[in-house]
């Protein structure tokens, strides 16, 4: 429920298997307005970006009680001094290894931010890509890790090993001696900037914390199609750009086993992606295919950006496009004053009103009054940046926009006895 642009009462029924976008600004309250709501009325498996981890520890002991294992990626112990563990690699199965190498590698390596770079990204995938192979298809059960191959590409022989790939024959059918021949024939200048393209994608790999996370797993993937476990990816707020590649691969992970089913297997219930700030991620296909395809196969998105600007830098304006025409709602709030270019796509998102105005004129001791006609929206963008700091505005597909008050969680009768304290809350 809220209220028209034209001040009357109206309401809105969204629904299910719904995304929905979350455009707000720094410190605005997406989390106790959006993000905490929607976990807690989720009736399915969530997998969320839980930068500090305040949502895990504020929701996992209602989560918990509807049976689902609480499950958090935590290698620098936020919150609290304990995590799950989980090796990447485990996602690979081994009659579509191919396949789920090509997600793998999507989640580990970010692609250039232009056209005419690709190519460094996409040799640097190459690599990767034989590299894991390698490791699956040569190494001891024991020694098929994500680790095992960031360390084959990384090392400082790294060159002779490549050079040693071209003698692989039909290894692979040919793919690791091709990978091979690939980079030695690299002149030194395009050979170091694919190698530093890996080594900075892979960059995150080099923390003990992390690599002690990925050194064995505790749960599997599939658990999320089962309806067993709920799973958080936690980092340390100072820590979000250099761990950006680790939430990007699990994400892409758990992603990927959902829409990588192909009819086959589905889904207990729906499972809830909670993508917070999920533009410092980079380009994510993945992310995409829940925009396209992934909602009829049980995901149901929350996409949270801070501006329009970021989400078109990172996506194109098509790609933002896109994904904002996926979304059934959209909620606008708290923008900065600085944040033109947001204010004023929401405002072209709204209907038009006409407006009447009047003049008066005197001409030989003669009153003329003359009327005209303009169209104005309903709100201008000025309104839109500020709007008070309670109120969020919401486009909703099909229907007229809303004015919303915000839900603030802790206080709301509806979620404040299922939610523990915030343990990073300011007194």
């Amino acid at each position: 429920m809220g209220w028209r642009l034209d001040g009357t009462r109206a309401g809105a029924r969204i629904g299910p298997e719904s995304n929905h976008m979350v455009v707000a600004g720094t410190r605005a309250g997406k989390g106790v307005a959006c993000i905490i709501p929607a976990i807690i009325d989720h009736d399915g498996p969530v997998v969320a970006i839980d930068i500090k981890g305040e949502n895990f520890a504020i929701c996992r002991r209602y989560r918990q009680s509807l049976g689902r294992r609480q499950i958090v990626l935590n290698p620098f112990h936020v919150i609290e001094d304990r995590t799950n563990h989980y090796d990447p690699l485990t996602y690979l199965r081994p009659g579509h290894l191919q396949r789920d190498i090509a997600t793998l590698c999507d989640g580990l390596i970010k692609p250039e931010s232009s056209a005419e770079s690709s190519w460094i990204s996409n040799a640097a995938r190459d690599i990767l890509e034989a590299a894991i192979e390698l490791v699956m298809t040569t190494a001891n059960e024991n020694e098929r890790t994500l680790l095992t191959v960031t360390n084959l590409v990384l090392a400082p022989n790294r060159l002779e090993t490549f050079a040693a790939w071209t003698e692989a024959g039909n290894l692979c059918n040919g793919r690791i001696a091709q990978a091979g021949a690939k980079v030695t024939q690299m002149g030194d200048r395009q050979q170091g900037a694919v190698l530093d393209c890996l080594a900075e994608n892979l960059s995150w790999l080099k923390f003990d914390q992390v690599r002690a996370m990925l050194g064995k797993s505790d749960f599997m993937l599939d658990e999320l199609l089962d309806d067993k476990i709920d799973l958080y990816l936690v980092v340390p707020q100072d820590m979000t750009e250099k761990l950006s590649n680790f939430m990007r691969l699990m994400m892409t992970l758990a992603m990927g086993t959902i829409t990588r089913q192909d009819g086959r297997r589905q889904a207990k219930a729906k499972i809830l992606a909670v993508l917070d700030e999920f533009t410092r991620l980079g380009r994510m296909e993945k992310v995409m295919e829940i925009a396209t395809i992934a909602a009829g196969g049980g995901v149901e998105a929350v996409f949270v950006v801070q501006d329009r600007g970021t989400l078109d830098k990172i996506y194109t304006p098509d790609g933002a496009t896109t994904l904002l025409g996926s979304c059934a709602t959209t909620r606008i709030f708290g923008l900065g004053r600085a944040d033109d270019k947001t204010a004023r796509w929401a405002e072209n998102q709204l209907p038009h009103k006409t407006v009447i105005r009047e003049s008066q004129s005197h001409r030989n001791a003669k009153k003329d009054i003359s009327r005209s006609e303009s169209k104005e929206r309903l709100m201008d963008g000025p309104a839109i940046q500020e709007m008070p700091a309670n109120q969020m505005l919401c486009l909703i597909r099909s229907n007229q926009p809303l004015l919303l008050d915000q839900i603030i969680s802790h206080k709301h009768p509806a979620y404040r006895d299922k939610l523990d304290p915030n343990p990073v809350a300011r007194v």
